[in-house]
């Protein structure tokens, strides 16, 4: 079961920005990307915890009009450090989004 998050990104995400914020997100938070798809991306915590059982421990998505996330395996700690980079990053590109928990 997975602890999801979502919000509706002001003013909406071009595909240039979501990579920016993906870019800026990657090289300020200690997370590597695992996964690359057209539905998103997933993302691996770096650390002395890695989970090699299961080496997604989220998945992003940022489209124009909502950005999701869903914590596979991640301690409260690690959903809120992620969560304020994420609107860290979002921020720095000049974008607005309250994630709310679904």
């Amino acid at each position: 079961m997975s602890i999801e998050f979502a919000g509706t990104p002001q003013p909406p995400l071009t595909q240039t920005t979501a990579e920016s914020v993906l870019a800026h997100l990657l090289g300020t938070f200690p997370c590597t990307l695992v996964r690359e798809s057209e539905n998103g991306y997933g993302l691996q915590f770096r650390g002395p915890d890695q989970r090699v059982e299961w080496p997604e421990d989220l998945a992003l998505s940022l489209d124009a009009n909502q950005v999701y996330v869903a914590f596979h395996s991640a301690t409260k700690g690690e959903r809120e450090s992620f969560l304020v980079a994420i609107q860290d990053a979002l921020h720095a590109h000049g974008i607005v989004c309250s994630l709310e928990e679904l």
